[in-house]
């Protein structure tokens, strides 16, 4: 085992000093004690230039082994213990001291130091892994797994680097390994865990659970906004998308926020102009009358105001309504219908939600206090410690709101509200609501709004500082029509000079004209509105004569075809395609019926740069063949009704469905040696299976799911993996059943039965680790304890038992015979000690296992 040299090597000392004790001289090879001192002197300073090559204030660079001084130390070393060991041992002691204390140190601190830079370049190498496929800016499975391997080495080799002797040093070594790689691990935090989530609600959603979807969909959402990377986060965005569209629409849950209140949550958004009135058809809460119903920004939520929320065993219903989502034949997907048993009961008291100022002057202000809830009563109010009494316009219990007037801008206020009451049938009092408060300065907006212009061909783009209420554009003196002034967010305004006015622009131009463009009277949102000074300047006006052009066409599983132009079109006479080719075979007389081409919907809005085509069902395109087809001329007109003078020629492949079995399936080998299972693979693609066999998550022992820990790696080719089960997985001997799932190769092939099984035996592996109190029994006998019984075993085969383990009395290496009894180590003292001596025993990667063959972790036992 490496692992076991090197603890040889760190433990050089020991050992060493040991051998050269175990040896006695002859008198004719003894050194005179000027020889010693000489080469003790040597040793020592060899072990100085070996501590400033360690070291950051010397010549270490965190990068670099010092091997040659490394080497020069222990040679310079071992020539002085020989020599020490040709003196009687009444002159030993001292020098072997000296020697232990300026040499054996730095060596031990400069393997230390090499380990750590070794295990830094194997961090290295999992994060350039990482850092290559956040350069291709892919969040796949390659990623998830490069980032896992990264965070499984740091934690691996952390232990490495915190080795290394002196701070400065040690924390370079840390800032050169540890903390460059976890930046650019953390850097892809969020995306890869908003991957995770969305394949666990993938998997919920094969599996038809919408609860548990749902909740990783929700989970995914929240990590979405933290994501940095654009085209990652872009991707990630693209599959929430799809995954939600294959959601059912539901309620979600329906929870009572107060006494006449209820929050409606659908997984799902509701159509785009969803009214009032829809939402009150639909919902109704048994023997209670309802009085309003407010949709959220997102169309998710419904707020359904009753004459009463508090019921027991109330039937409470949400009837079916529409949602933004279409089937296949274009139909609105609307909700399943909701009924459940309600019951609940306010027994929360109403508290200040929020206070708003009105301005009455620059100096004063009104202000409102608005409760969580309506209110049966206010109770008292106090300002400064004086009661006060609102006139009744100032009080309006059912949205739970009162108004304090005359409060000055800049005081300090304490408003105690003492008894307010809410609307419960059993009303809940709030005892006493303190607020200290001071009256801010009205923030007045003096900001006059300013307006860039463009012109592209034939339109006019004006956008502005901040949002607007839309003013007057006009072109040659002549006004444009208000309704050809359009805008989306009430900052960006276009004009389609081609269009406005019903075309009146270019009646006598018809390829171009330049005029004068007049812009005023666009006015921001503010208290005391700012209108924006009016803005000349000529510009050159295109006409659109060309035809549309085609960006891209795609076929999709359902077979229709989606074709993307570059502007808006319409195809109302387009029939038929015509067939060019099929998987590079030239077809002479084949067409396709086009039985509608429409501007497709999404997500409630109309695609109008698309046309998605349905062909018919005779005339369907065969999946996975290469099709090259042909839009007859004068099909295709853009919204200036210019149509293509040429046929547009396209390329598609239509893609198998989802529920489309695949043309084989992948077959498994199932092994099982010493806590290592491999999977071998057969009946697959060339290129062997995809990284979805990388993936713990795709497999279970016992039902237990592999941790993310877990190393699973390919082995000869991508027909093999070898999965090594982290240490302390299996807790017990035994029989488990193993089940991989969710794996696919390179074809799209899945699993012959969707899961492949294996009976494994299983050996527990948790690691023995020592108690850190030993027993001394006698003035020569110590015994260390361990977490469990552990016996002596040869782990490097190097017929040489109890490696690892060294032994000190206060502080200095002390010869020592070791035996395992009872499940103990016993050490038998060469030396006798006293019942003040303090006895160390430690444990570096040292030849004792339990009965399993867990090697005991490395440790430390004192008295």
């Amino acid at each position: 085992m490496n692992k076991k040299k090197a603890i040889k090597v760190l433990g050089a000392s020991a050992i060493a000093a040991s051998a050269f004790v175990a040896t006695s001289p002859s008198s004719a090879d003894a050194a005179s004690v000027s020889q010693v001192q000489s080469l003790v002197k040597k040793a020592k300073d060899a072990g100085t230039v070996l501590k400033w090559a360690i070291s950051t204030e010397g010549s270490a660079d965190g990068t670099t082994r010092p091997w040659a001084q490394y080497n020069a130390a222990k040679a310079a070393r071992d020539k002085a213990v020989a020599a020490i060991n040709t003196l009687p041992a009444s002159q030993k002691a001292g020098y072997l001291a000296d020697i232990e204390q300026n040499v054996n140190l730095h060596i031990n601190r400069t393997m230390s130091y090499i380990d750590a830079i070794t295990a830094g370049e194997k961090i290295n190498v999992k994060k350039a892994a990482l850092e290559a496929q956040i350069a291709k800016n892919l969040i796949d499975d390659n990623t998830e797994a490069a980032y896992h391997a990264l965070s499984t080495e740091i934690r691996k080799q952390a232990i490495l680097l915190d080795r290394v002797y002196g701070q400065t040093t040690r924390d370079e070594i840390r800032a050169n390994y540890k903390k460059a790689a976890e930046t650019v691990r953390d850097s892809v935090k969020y995306e890869v865990s908003a991957k995770i989530e969305l394949d666990l609600a993938k998997k919920a959603i094969a599996a038809n659970d919408a609860t548990t979807a749902e909740k990783h969909l929700t989970e995914a959402a929240k990590y979405m906004k933290d994501v940095k990377n654009a085209t990652m986060k872009a991707a990630l965005v693209k599959t929430f998308d799809e995954l939600e569209a294959q959601m059912t629409p539901e309620v979600k849950s329906v929870t009572a926020i107060n006494a006449k209140q209820l929050v409606v949550n659908f997984n799902s958004a509701l159509a785009k102009g969803t009214t009032e009135a829809q939402l009150l058809t639909a919902l109704s809460l048994e023997t209670k009358a309802d009085s309003a119903a407010t949709l959220s920004e997102d169309r998710k939520t419904v707020t359904y105001t009753l004459d009463s929320t508090e019921v027991k065993n109330a039937k409470l219903t949400v009837k079916a309504l529409d949602t933004d989502k279409k089937a296949a034949d274009h139909t609105v997907i609307k909700t399943a219908e909701y009924n459940a048993v309600f019951s609940f009961e306010d027994v929360v008291a109403p508290e200040v939600a929020d206070k708003k100022f009105n301005y009455t002057s620059a100096t004063s202000a009104d202000m409102t206090l608005k409760f969580s809830e309506e209110l049966s009563s206010f109770g008292t109010i106090s300002v400064n410690g004086a009661q006060v009494t609102p006139a009744p316009a100032d009080i309006d219990l059912a949205k739970g709101e009162v108004v304090l007037r005359g409060l000055e801008v800049g005081k300090s206020y304490t408003i105690d509200v003492v008894g307010a009451t809410d609307a419960a049938v059993k009303t809940n009092k709030a005892e006493h609501i303190t607020l200290s408060l001071t009256v801010p300065a009205q923030q007045v907006d003096s900001t006059i709004p300013t307006v860039s212009t463009s012109t592209n061909g034939n339109k006019l783009a004006l956008t502005f500082s901040e949002e607007v209420t839309k003013g007057s554009v006009s072109i040659g003196g002549v006004a444009v029509a208000a309704n050809d002034i359009t805008t989306t967010d009430n900052k960006t305004f276009i004009v389609d000079v081609q269009k406005a006015n019903a075309g009146a622009f270019f009646a006598n131009n018809a390829n171009f004209f330049t005029s004068e463009v007049v812009i005023n009277g666009f006015a921001d949102k503010a208290s005391t509105p700012n209108t924006m000074k009016e803005v000349k300047f000529n510009s050159t006006f295109t006409a659109d004569n060309t035809a549309a052009s085609l960006v891209r066409a795609e076929a999709k599983a359902d077979g229709k075809l989606v074709l993307e132009f570059n502007e808006e079109v319409s195809a109302a006479s387009l029939s038929a395609l015509t067939v060019k080719s099929i998987d590079g075979i030239f077809q002479s007389n084949t067409n396709l019926t086009v039985d509608s081409a429409i501007n497709p919907t999404v997500d409630g809005e109309v695609v109008k740069n698309k046309l998605e085509l349905t062909l018919a069902a005779g005339t369907q395109l065969a999946t996975g063949k290469n099709y090259v087809l042909e839009v007859a001329a004068d099909k295709v007109a853009d919204s200036y009704t210019n149509k293509n003078d040429k046929a547009i020629t396209l390329n598609v492949v239509r893609p198998a469905t989802a529920e489309q079995q695949a043309g084989k399936v992948v077959t498994t080998t199932i092994s099982e040696d010493k806590n290592v299972i491999s999977v071998v693979f057969a009946n697959t693609h060339a290129n062997g299976m995809t990284d979805s066999v990388l993936s713990p998550a795709n497999y279970t022992v016992g039902g237990k799911a592999l941790p993310a820990n877990t190393d699973i790696k390919f082995v000869d080719n991508k027909n093999k993996v070898m999965i090594t089960l982290p240490e302390g997985f299996v807790t017990v001997n035994g029989t488990f059943t193993f089940a991989a799932s969710n794996l696919t190769d390179a074809y799209g092939n899945t699993l012959a039965d969707g899961e492949n099984t294996a009976q494994v035996d299983l050996t527990e592996n948790i690691a023995p680790t020592v108690n850190t109190a030993l027993t001394v029994n006698s003035s020569n006998e110590a015994v260390v304890s361990f977490s469990e019984s552990v016996v002596s075993t040869d782990i490097d085969g190097d017929a040489t038992f109890f490696e690892g383990i060294s032994v000190k009395v206060n502080g200095s290496t002390a010869a020592f015979t070791p035996a395992v009894n009872n499940g103990k180590l016993t050490v038998k003292l060469t030396n006798a000690i006293t019942l003040t001596d303090k006895v160390t025993v430690e444990f570096k990667d040292a030849e004792l296992t339990d009965v399993n063959g867990n090697q005991v972790k490395n440790g430390t036992a004192s008295n």
